[in-house]
């Protein structure tokens, strides 16, 4: 049962889906009787699907802004400010959701993106409602319990929106997962302002926390739901499939469903890695393709390669946290200027510049690797792993 929890075996789309996700909006949504909508409006575009993804990412930014107001909801559940209850409950609730992107990804494949973000909205939905009985209970462990709940459909909602815009995007995967970073980072930020104004220590104005979050939260998750959805089996944009993988040279779309999605295999291109001439050199495609292999799910994720990408996140995700626990938001102090003895006008354009270089890098640097992959026709693989050292540089 493990082993075939572990394996992705993805059917065609339905009839009645092919025609009306021609659409942005129609209903109804599901049908196993009709073969059009019965009402529909405005042509769609992969321009929707990006927007609803930024939507997304904006939103699941919100929960680790709670982070840095930890000092804020200590003092409001009646901890000192610098304990470490905010913290901790914040740091749990961020691997719960970690757990969640990484042990929910066969069920969202398996399901789509719109059935899998409808089910985590009602997740989140569960989750606020209940820390917002926690806060007018003044409940630390029921706040703890909702904030997990919010926290594992946040996972499961970066997922399944990350994973479907990349779809979208064989020609430019660099700028649009940039654009969902952007979105993450900006959302984390704008929030991270909004808690700031609403939690000062007092009961009146973080008792309003969690109803703000609900009501903007879930229209925008409703909205990006009923907009995001699967490309059809034969999308190509600017001559590559959805594997970017040249269409001239890809297999047809009946073979890679009967062949490769239906038995849960990851596609291998057979007609790109196969050698037409004796030359040892037949363009950058056939010998970027030619290291692609034909794996099962578990086989990808326990290889070598995954094993090194997962070292590369968790080094940089290490770097974030530290960064979120010095400029974190207090009530009568402030960590940043405590530890460096600068003044709270030094602190605040520290917290800007950062913020700057934040939200830059997320766009810039996946953009920049793009424009390198097409001008230079480098390897997409090292061109994107050479913008991500070059950021960085010893500090002095």
């Amino acid at each position: 049962m493990l082993r075939g929890y572990w394996t992705i075996a993805l059917d065609a789309k339905a009839p009645y889906a092919a025609h009306a996700e021609r659409h942005v909006f129609f209903w109804p949504l599901y049908s196993a009787t009709l073969e059009t909508p019965r009402y529909s409006c405005l042509g769609f575009h992969r321009g929707y699907v990006f927007f609803a993804t930024f939507l997304l990412q904006f939103a699941t930014g919100s929960i680790y802004a709670i982070y840095s107001v930890s000092g804020p909801i200590n003092v409001y559940f009646g901890f000192p400010e610098d304990s470490s209850n905010a913290s901790n409950a914040v740091v749990i609730s961020g691997i719960l959701g970690i757990l969640a992107q990484a042990l929910l990804g066969p069920l969202v494949e398996r399901k789509g993106p719109r059935l899998s973000l409808g089910v985590s909205t009602g997740l989140m939905v569960v989750g606020l409602l209940t820390a917002q009985i926690a806060t007018v209970l003044h409940m630390w462990a029921l706040l703890n319990i909702g904030v997990a709940f919010v926290a594992v459909a946040f996972g499961a909602i970066m997922l399944a929106s990350i994973s479907t815009a990349l779809k979208w995007a064989p020609d430019a995967r660099g700028t649009v997962t940039g654009v969902c970073l952007f979105g993450f980072g900006l959302g984390k930020h704008v929030w991270g302002l909004l808690f700031e104004s609403l939690l000062d220590g007092t009961d009146a104005t973080f008792q309003y926390l969690f109803w703000v979050l609900l009501a903007v939260l879930l229209s925008t998750l409703s909205l990006a739901t009923l907009i995001i959805r699967l490309p059809p089996r034969d999308f190509s944009v600017r001559g590559h499939d959805m594997h970017c993988i040249p269409c001239a040279k890809a297999p047809s779309a009946s073979l890679v469903q009967d062949e490769f999605l239906h038995v849960g295999m990851t596609l291998v291109n057979y007609k790109a890695i196969a050698r037409h001439s004796s030359s040892l050199v037949e363009g950058t495609d056939r010998r970027y393709h030619e290291q692609v292999k034909a794996l099962s799910l578990l086989q990808c994720i326990f290889s070598t390669d995954f094993a090194f990408l997962l070292l590369a996140l968790i080094s940089n995700s290490t770097v974030g946290l530290f960064y979120n626990e010095m400029t974190a938001i207090q009530v009568r102090s402030d960590l940043l200027s405590d530890v460096y003895h600068i003044s709270d006008a030094a602190a605040d354009a520290v917290r800007l510049r950062g913020v700057a270089a934040d939200l830059a890098g997320r766009l810039v640097m996946p953009i920049l690797s793009d424009i390198c992959i097409r001008l230079l026709y480098g390897n997409p693989a090292f061109v994107r792993k050479g913008c991500f050292l070059s950021t960085f540089r010893p500090i002095r």
